[in-house]
């Protein structure tokens, strides 16, 4: 439900806040994306009574979901039962807790102390008081007016339209903030879902809990046709929008359409016991995922994503899924009691799988801003090769020998032999890395110094996704970068040592003598045909010399640094892309 609170602050100021009151059964975690976003409060209440609140998962979901937005934890104490909570180890572990409050809801004892915070810490909220364009204000009212549930694209543009606007960008950067926001949801990366602005987003999510809660649905496990979505979608508020409401699940990966049938599974609905099938033990592929804390539902989403590869719909669970394809099959299963995902591959294309299956994970990964996870590779020694219990490196570390050039590791099961770091990727998988094996960083940033505070968060983030020794950002090698031959240096790292350089281009740009030399060594990638590792991104529409008005960029303007640095990390996977398909032989 969502629930709209007026209230007045000192000063005069009129606040109006949407409340969100979502799910937390089960069943319901997979949706929580559609709530949680950075621009909020969040109120984890917990029921003293029942004392089953697991503080751990939803303060980490809050934190991986909203990219660390602030918590107040409030003990809703019924029957004026107390609860301790071991407050210093929560705020330990978790910055983002703001208060923790007690109250009784029957008596309504503390409740004026918990709407008083709520106050002020929605008052703190980065982007409250930040001036908006009138144009923006004005749209924002006239849809907040709006009684209906989703208007046309085209509705959209024409109430910005009388409100002031004239670029359709500008209309869209309004429209993306507002989902941000949770005030409206418009899906401006897919061309069905992008033609509708869902006005009420409680009308989306009701939507998509009609199917999830259906008994029909439930007995089946998670089994729908388009005929069970008519019944389930027959009111009227519904009608004429089944194709983007099933496109709003698909997307959220919520459920997907066994191919050529016209039916439809939900998996967060299948059963949770494992189904016999035969293996074969022979030379598998074995790699391990383990997580500092584990989301639920990864599986599931792998399960939708690689819904294509699933030729038996007998042998996929909640918890696991057999793959199939070209004569090479995949067993992924995660134990969530271990935090744990375990994937064996047999067959005859084994790397080629067990790549895809990394990359689609790796790709559900990168949705939660903060997840701490390792990968895991096996050893390949005589006495682990073959083995179903091998011993395991971790990927970075394996990584980082290959960047540093100590090309032997030591396996730490007897006889303790040494092992090509490179054969150990060979082995699992295709190494994406072998255009430029031995490139120190995966990504390197090139900006002038007036954009730093801007850059700077880039890198927080990029930092977080690969590793403080994987991302040049200069500050961060202040010792090393201490030399007399530093302009070469500097030449050399963009030139030699980077797979993917971003360039922050603007008026500073052009002007700075160190961006200059900078740019010398990236040109020179454009002429020996390497354009595919740099990317533009763009504060302003300066002239910059070796550019071009055809030269795509992304626009920073308007835009969170986090969201740059987003769209950096989706470049990144998809140059990863380019080079397995290089190996394949498809360019």
């Amino acid at each position: 439900d969502v629930i709209e609170w007026h209230f007045g602050m000192e000063g005069g100021q009129d606040f109006r806040v949407n409340m969100w009151d979502f799910g937390g059964q089960e069943i319901y975690h997979a949706t929580h994306q559609f709530f949680l976003t950075k621009r909020s409060l969040y109120a984890l209440v917990a029921d003293t009574r029942k004392e089953d609140t697991d503080f751990y998962y939803w303060l980490n979901v809050v934190e991986l979901l909203s990219d660390n937005s602030p918590v107040l934890i409030v003990k809703n104490e019924k029957q004026d039962r107390h609860r301790e909570i071991n407050e210093s180890a929560l705020r330990g572990q978790f910055s983002n807790i703001k208060e923790i409050l007690a109250t009784n809801l029957a008596t309504n004892r503390g409740l004026s102390e918990v709407k008083e915070e709520v106050k002020h810490n929605m008052s703190k909220l980065p982007h409250v008081g930040a001036e908006l364009p009138k144009t923006w204000v004005k749209v924002r009212e006239a849809l907040d007016k709006d009684e209906r549930n989703y208007i046309s694209l085209e509705v959209y543009f024409e109430i910005c339209e009388k409100n002031g606007f004239t670029e359709e960008k500008d209309k869209l950067q309004l429209s993306g903030y507002l989902h941000d926001l949770g005030v409206c949801l418009h899906f401006q990366d897919d061309m069905l879902l992008r033609r509708r602005v869902i006005l009420k987003p409680d009308w989306g999510t009701d939507a998509v809990y009609k199917v999830l809660d259906d008994e029909a649905v439930i007995k089946n496990k998670g089994r729908f046709r388009q005929s069970d979505i008519d019944k389930i979608w027959s009111e009227p508020r519904f009608a004429g929008m089944h194709a983007e409401l099933l496109r709003l699940m698909i997307n959220f990966r919520l459920c997907y359409e066994i191919r050529g049938t016209g039916e439809y599974i939900a998996p967060e609905l299948l059963g949770k016991n494992q189904p016999g099938y035969d293996w074969d033990e022979e030379d598998n592929l074995i790699l391990r995922y383990t997580y500092e804390f584990m989301p639920k539902g990864i599986v599931t989403q792998l399960i939708v994503a690689m819904h294509q590869s699933i030729t038996d719909q007998g042998l996929v669970w909640r918890e696991g899924v057999i793959l199939e394809k070209d004569e090479t099959r995949a067993e992924v299963i995660e134990n969530y009691g271990k935090r744990e995902i375990r994937i064996r591959v047999a067959g005859k294309h084994r790397k080629e799988l067990m790549t895809i299956v990394t990359y689609e994970l790796d790709e559900i990964h990168d949705t939660y801003k903060r997840l701490k996870y390792s990968k895991w590779i096996p050893c390949n020694c005589e006495g682990c090769k073959g083995s179903q219990e091998p011993h395991f490196y971790k990927y970075d570390k394996v990584r980082e020998f290959i960047t540093n050039r100590q090309y032997e590791i030591q396996c730490q099961k007897r006889p303790y032999r040494m092992v090509n770091v490179l054969e150990l990727i060979d082995d699992v998988m295709i190494r994406t890395e072998a255009a430029g094996a031995g490139k120190r960083f995966q990504v390197s940033l090139s900006f002038p110094g007036e954009r730093r505070k801007y850059v700077g968060k880039v890198a927080e983030r990029l930092v977080e996704k690969f590793g403080e020794e994987q991302v040049f950002y200069d500050k961060n090698f202040e010792a090393e970068l201490a030399r007399p031959d530093l302009d070469t240096y500097l030449q050399g790292i963009y030139h030699d040592d980077s797979e993917l350089i971003v360039v922050f281009l603007c008026a500073e740009y052009e002007e700075k003598e160190w961006c200059g030399l900078e740019w010398r060594a990236i040109r020179d990638l454009i002429k020996k045909k390497k354009a595919w590792e740099i990317m533009f991104v763009r504060f302003d529409d300066t002239e910059i010399v070796g550019t071009f008005s055809i030269d795509g960029y992304v626009n920073a303007e308007g835009r969170e640094p986090e969201e740059v640095a987003e769209r950096i990390i989706e470049r990144y996977r998809i140059n990863e892309q380019r080079l397995r398909d290089e190996k394949r032989g498809r360019r």
